[in-house]
């Protein structure tokens, strides 16, 4: 390994088990780590598949460093260890693959993950049983970043940022057509002051109201997730900010970007250095030479 190479990025998944309620108040929940078997890759915005008795099995973006682009890997988690027990990639493009959205529907499973690179967004339907994935058709002509998919109000939306400005201070607002998993007409675009407009995992519900993760990227992409309670009056979009989640440990402290919840467990992700300890030392001398 290279000496530059301990101050690249390294994320990690971490399990919460209090309900999605707390997670409304408690800025600090308790976090079970993820123990993984190998360093030479690492694994980001996840989303749970399943959860067995012994078994956590999410989809993940897998980024290894020889590589160097995302695919999309089914990851298995041993359910009392939390040590991650193999990996398979199910899903490899020339393009980079990230944020693998989950939609279940008429006991089928699909995917739509993020792939702007490849300037549209595709639909994917999946069977566990073999790993494999089929794609099915375009959900989008456009870039789309990150897009999530929610029901309010017995209508379904999708809400989105897109290339060039993924991480904006802005959220775009489609409905969408979910018996044929296309998106529709756009009816909104919402401001906000910070750069806050990427989604940082799918929209849950709590006491009959709906909050979306959301990432702060205004100190950095993906420095922070703050879940949003969203309403809509007459037309009108609005999202208040109800608590945050920013990196609060040695060996994590560069960013949380994910907060995805199935079966009464919630997922996120944190990043830090590759090696915590050199990787601040080298990004300190790094600014003293003026070096990136």
């Amino acid at each position: 390994m290279k000496l530059r190479e301990l101050r690249h990025n390294f994320w990690n998944l971490g399990f919460i088990e209090e309900g999605l309620a707390d997670t409304l108040k408690n800025k600090n929940p308790k976090i079970h780590w993820v123990k993984k078997r190998i360093n030479d890759r690492w694994f980001a915005d996840p989303f749970i598949l399943d959860v067995t008795e012994s078994e956590i099995i999410i989809l993940a973006e897998e980024y290894c460093y020889d590589i160097r682009r995302g695919r999309i890997a089914r990851v298995v988690i041993d359910c009392k260890t939390f040590e991650e027990k193999g990996f398979e990639i199910i899903l490899d493009l020339p393009t980079h693959l990230s944020f693998p959205f989950i939609i279940r529907q008429n006991g089928k499973v699909y995917l739509i993950p993020e792939n702007s690179a490849s300037g549209c967004s595709t639909v994917y339907e999946y069977d566990d049983a073999t790993r494999k994935l089929t794609p099915l058709h375009h959900l989008a002509e456009e870039p789309f970043a990150d897009a999530t998919i929610f029901e309010m109000e017995g209508k379904s939306y999708l809400c989105t940022t897109m290339v060039p400005d993924t991480n904006s201070k802005s959220v775009k607002i489609y409905t969408f057509d979910r018996e044929n998993l296309k998106v529709a007409e756009r009816v909104a675009t919402v401001e906000f002051p910070i750069l806050c407009g990427r989604n940082a995992g799918e929209v849950f519900a709590v006491d009959g109201h709906l909050y979306r993760p959301a990432q702060d990227c205004t100190l950095r992409y993906g420095h922070g997730v703050i879940l949003q309670k969203i309403t809509m009056k007459d037309g009108k979009w609005s999202f208040e900010d109800v608590n945050s989640f920013y990196p609060n440990t040695f060996k994590y402290n560069h960013g949380v970007h994910t907060f995805n919840n199935y079966k009464g467990l919630i997922v996120i992700d944190v990043r830090g250095y590759r090696n915590p300890v050199m990787g601040r030392v080298l990004t300190f001398l790094f600014k003293l030479i003026g070096k990136k």
